[in-house]
């Protein structure tokens, strides 16, 4: 009995195990707001955080998840995506994270998890793996995604970085007025929150003239007559 008792008190006390780190650029400066996936074999993602402001993170493994086999994935808008195979718990990950040149190529996660694609510089969020009966509108779903912080006056950023246009349906609309969009489209019919990374907004520049802005498209779904 004493021995249970003992079992007991420990499994209460003793945290968690802790993954942690830091996220620095090749000159060695710290990286804030770089997005830490944790991935577990098949791809799926099993965790998730953000660096802080001196390019730390701290990320709680989950009790229930397969120690065998884990990856952490550090991606940030700029630079290229980078990932470590997990083999000592006890050991610190750090992360020297090179400009992004290349495109990635296309990403799917799907299983009980929330459904997340990623394509070039282009991560695409389904609303209905995200959304709740008592979401209202499309702005309470933004609210929830990973990566995205909606601040009280309505404006929005990815990773720590304010986006520079909202477009709905490929169409900028409303330019820096974008919360009239997100507070008034009802969430079910958006079908897609898409964050595209590197975006240039001249059209006429994409391909030629590199750009850091990040932005945010909102698909639609086919509804015919529908206005918000």
């Amino acid at each position: 009995m004493g021995v249970f008792i003992l079992w007991m008190l420990l499994s209460v006390v003793c945290p968690g195990q802790t993954i942690q780190g830091t996220v620095t650029d090749s000159l060695g400066k710290p990286v804030s707001y770089a997005g830490v996936n944790l991935k577990s074999g098949g791809n799926l993602i099993v965790g998730y955080t953000t660096t802080n402001n001196k390019g730390a993170y701290s990320l709680q493994l989950p009790a229930d998840v397969n120690k065998s086999g884990l990856m952490l994935e550090v991606t940030c808008v700029g630079f290229k995506k980078q990932d470590k195979e997990i083999t000592d718990f006890t050991s610190s990950y750090n992360f020297k994270l090179s400009m992004a040149v290349n495109q990635l190529k296309d990403v799917v996660i799907k299983n009980k998890r929330p459904f997340l694609r990623v394509s070039g510089d282009t991560l695409s969020y389904k609303v209905s793996d995200f959304s709740s009966p008592q979401d209202r509108v499309i702005g309470d779903v933004i609210k929830k995604l990973p990566g995205i912080d909606v601040a009280k006056d309505g404006k929005i950023s990815y990773n720590g970085k304010s986006i520079s246009n909202l477009y709905i349906g490929g169409d900028n609309l409303l330019d820096d007025k974008y919360n009239i969009a997100t507070n008034n489209i009802p969430n079910g019919v958006v079908d897609r929150v898409q964050v595209m990374q590197n975006h240039q907004p001249v059209k006429m520049l994409q391909g030629k003239v590199n750009s850091d802005d990040v932005a945010l498209n909102l698909t639609i779904k086919k509804m015919p007559n529908y206005r918000w």
